[in-house]
């Protein structure tokens, strides 16, 4: 995790914890806000922000597997300040993943899915290791695609409540 921290995809801040709850709690808010979140709607605003927010905290998943016992960094943001917002983004995302072509649910379906493919004696079989998958990831796509998911999300549940007015 050192090498980690030395290569800069981690920064150790000196600032005390308060401070940087209150400053991602009022990020986070500036961006429901844009989204046209109703933040003054009680039940609106417990859907999308931790009550009593704390720091996520990371720690180091060993694989011993792997030579010289490299690790993963793991950050668990259980009452993190953005934590519901990830579930809610979670529940956009993954049906978007299950329709992929590429998606494999686990290692039942691939053996069903691998069953159904010819193998020629020239063909070369591969298999890769995923490395950084979350980077490459183009971020403002993925946030265009959430943004509107979510916007549907909405109207869906506002028609489902009987309530037609759409904002």
């Amino acid at each position: 995790m050192q090498q980690q921290i030395d290569d800069g995809d981690y920064i150790l801040e000196k600032r005390k914890e308060k401070t940087l709850l209150d400053r991602l709690h009022q990020k986070l808010i500036k961006q429901l806000r844009i989204m046209e979140v109703d933040l003054d709607d009680f039940k609106e605003k417990r859907k999308c922000l931790v009550l009593a927010p704390v720091l996520g905290h990371m720690y180091l998943l060993i694989k011993v597997h792997k030579k010289n016992f490299l690790g993963r960094a793991v950050v668990s943001q259980i009452d993190d300040p953005t934590y519901k917002i990830c579930k809610i983004l979670t529940d956009i995302l993954n049906p978007i993943a299950v329709n992929g072509q590429s998606f494999v649910e686990n290692s039942y379906d691939l053996k069903k899915t691998l069953e159904n493919i010819q193998v020629d004696k020239d063909d070369i079989q591969a298999s890769f290791d995923v490395v950084a998958l979350y980077p490459s990831i183009p971020i403002d796509q993925a946030l265009c695609v959430s943004e509107r998911d979510y916007r549907m999300m909405k109207l869906y549940q506002q028609e489902q409540s009987g309530n037609q007015m759409i904002s």
